[in-house]
């Protein structure tokens, strides 16, 4: 941020040559020369960092717009998606089988990070609304086990019977 008038040295600001060399040509001011051409240059750069300030403040107010308008677009969004989901009767079938589908793209390595991380995000909302759909139906825990390759799923049907 410094400007061509002002260098910073070890952690300290301090005055270019060129501001030196004005102010040794000031030879009538003596040793104030230095200090009033140093006051000069401070208060120029002073001023241009305070506009600077406001610019930078005006950006992040724009940024910040930015951002929360786009979050408010997936609210909607998510809201909608979710509304739409409660209306429609999803079968326990069709959830096994997206889960399946997910399972295996977000342990596809061929496949690009950003579509592996929404198989998995997938795979946890569609995981959650197998559960709201079937919260008594054990049958539906092994068959979610067998499509995502749990090895544990009768153990863990198992422990779900002794919870009852």
């Amino acid at each position: 941020m410094p400007s061509r008038l002002i260098e910073v040295k070890n952690g300290r600001a301090t005055v270019s040559d060129a501001v030196k060399h004005f102010a040794s040509a000031l030879s009538p001011l003596g040793l104030a020369a230095h200090a009033l051409t140093t006051v000069g240059v401070c208060t120029t750069e002073l001023a241009q960092l305070h506009i600077e300030k406001k610019r930078l403040l005006v950006q992040r107010e724009v940024a910040l717009a930015v951002v929360q308008g786009y979050e408010g677009m997936l609210v909607d969004l998510f809201n909608q998606a979710k509304a739409d989901t409660q209306i429609s009767q999803v079968s326990t079938q069709a959830i096994i089988a997206s889960i399946g589908i997910v399972g295996e793209a977000a342990r596809d390595m061929r496949l690009p990070t950003d579509e592996r991380q929404v198989a998995m995000s997938t795979m946890t909302v569609f995981t959650g609304q197998l559960l709201v759909n079937n919260q008594s139906n054990r049958d539906s825990w092994v068959k979610l086990g067998q499509v995502v390759n749990f090895r544990l799923a009768e153990g863990s049907i198992s422990a779900l019977r002794e919870l009852r």
